[in-house]
C-alpha cells in the first residue's frame, strides 16, 4: 500500500512499489460537522419485492435502511464532499450496533482497504456496521494541520452521525482502526474524541499525538521489521505539510498510552504464536496492547502477502480481531 510520501531517493523506490499494491495501502469531543445531505449509490439494485417489505423493528422518522451488503455514500461536510463505504450486516441486532471506522494507507482508497483487509466479510457476518472513509486526495489529515486538508476528525465525528438514519438503529460501541497513515488518523480520532470511541486498534501507526485523554481499549499492531516504518523509529521525516511525523518507537509510544491511561509502567508479556509478542498494561477496566509482530512488515495480519512490504503474519487474523473487540471490548486482542 502507498502508505507515506516519499523520503528520499529509497523512499521514492519503496513508494513505486507502493503504488502497485492494490490492496495495502485531545478532551472534550469537538462538535459533529454539518452534514448537508447523505444520498446512497448502492452498487447493485436489487429486484423489487413481491410485497411491501416488513417495516424495521425500531424504526425512526427518517430511517431509509440500508440494503445489506456494501454501498458508496456521499455528503457535503464543512464545504467539502466527502465520500465512505458503507457496510451493513445481513441481521442487525435489536437496539444500538456496534460500528468499525477503518482508514486507509497513505495513497490509498477506502476500496482498496475493503479488499486488503476483508472487514466487510469479517463485520458482515459478525452484525457489525463497517464505516470505511475515503481520504480527499488519498490522505488524512491525523496532524490536523489546514495545509493537509479538511478536518478528519470532524469528517469522522459527521460519518458516525449518519448511522441511525442509514440503518434505524442508534450506534453502540465504536471501533476505530486503520493502517499506516490510517493507524495515525484512528489515534487521532480517538486522542480528539475518546468519550465517543470505545477502542482503537492502530496497525503500523508513525506518531505519538499528545492525548488529555483515551478510549478505554488501546491497541497497536506493529512488524518488528517494518521497512516503512521502523518498528524502534526513524528513517527520516516527510517533507511539509506532514513534517515533523518521523516514526517513533512503538514501544515507547505504548507505555506512552499506557501512563495517559493512568495504567502506570507494569506490563505483562505472552506469546500468542511463535511470531507474535503481547505487552499489555491493564487496569480499572482500561487496558493498552502493543502487538508485536515478529520478523513482521508493513502488512495487515491475515491478508494476503505483499513481499514488497515485508512479511505478513498468518498467525492472527487482524480483521476477526478487530470486529471481535467490536462486539466486546473488554477482551483481549492479541
Amino acid at each position: 500500500m502507498a502508505v507515506l510520501p516519499p523520503r528520499g531517493a529509497r523512499a521514492l523506490t519503496v513508494l513505486l512499489l507502493l503504488l502497485a499494491v492494490a490492496g495495502c495501502g485531545g478532551g472534550a469531543a469537538p462538535a459533529a460537522a454539518p452534514v448537508t445531505a447523505v444520498p446512497a449509490s448502492p452498487q447493485a439494485t436489487p429486484a423489487p419485492p413481491t410485497s411491501p417489505p416488513a417495516p424495521p423493528t425500531n424504526p425512526t422518522p427518517s430511517c431509509l435502511p440500508a440494503l445489506a451488503g456494501t454501498s458508496l455514500r456521499s455528503a457535503v461536510v464543512d464545504g467539502v464532499t466527502r465520500q465512505w463505504r458503507l457496510t451493513v450486516p445481513d441481521r442487525l441486532p435489536e437496539g444500538p450496533v456496534p460500528v468499525v471506522v477503518s482508514f486507509h494507507g497513505y495513497g490509498q482508497s477506502a476500496a482498496q482497504q475493503d479488499t486488503m483487509t476483508g472487514l466487510p466479510a469479517a463485520t458482515r457476518a459478525a452484525g457489525v456496521v463497517l464505516l470505511t472513509p475515503e481520504g480527499v486526495a488519498a490522505r488524512w489529515n491525523f496532524p490536523r494541520r489546514a495545509a493537509i486538508g479538511p478536518d478528519d476528525v470532524a469528517f469522522t465525528r459527521a460519518l458516525l452521525a449518519t448511522v441511525p438514519a442509514a440503518v434505524c438503529r442508534p450506534a453502540g460501541t465504536v471501533l476505530v482502526t486503520g493502517i499506516s497513515d490510517g493507524g495515525d488518523m484512528a489515534v487521532a480520532v480517538a486522542c480528539a474524541a475518546p468519550s465517543a470511541v470505545t477502542a482503537v486498534v492502530a496497525v503500523a501507526p508513525s506518531v505519538t499525538p499528545s492525548c488529555p485523554a483515551l478510549p478505554p481499549t488501546v491497541v497497536e499492531v506493529h512488524g518488528t521489521a517494518d521497512p516503512i516504518v521502523p518498528f524502534g523509529g526513524g528513517g527520516g521525516d516527510r517533507p511539509p505539510p506532514f513534517q515533523d511525523t518521523e516514526a517513533r518507537s512503538a514501544t515507547a509510544r505504548a507505555a506512552n498510552w499506557a501512563a495517559t491511561e493512568g495504567c502506570g509502567t507494569t506490563a505483562t508479556t505472552t506469546r500468542p504464536a511463535a511470531d507474535l509478542v503481547a505487552v499489555r498494561w491493564s487496569c480499572a477496566g482500561r487496558s493498552v496492547e502493543l502487538l508485536e509482530v515478529v520478523g513482521g512488515g508493513h502488512t495487515w495480519p491475515g491478508a494476503a502477502p505483499t513481499p514488497s512490504l515485508g512479511a505478513t503474519t498468518h498467525s492472527l487474523d487482524a480483521s476477526a480481531a478487530v470486529t471481535r473487540l467490536a462486539l466486546d471490548p473488554a477482551r483481549t486482542f492479541g
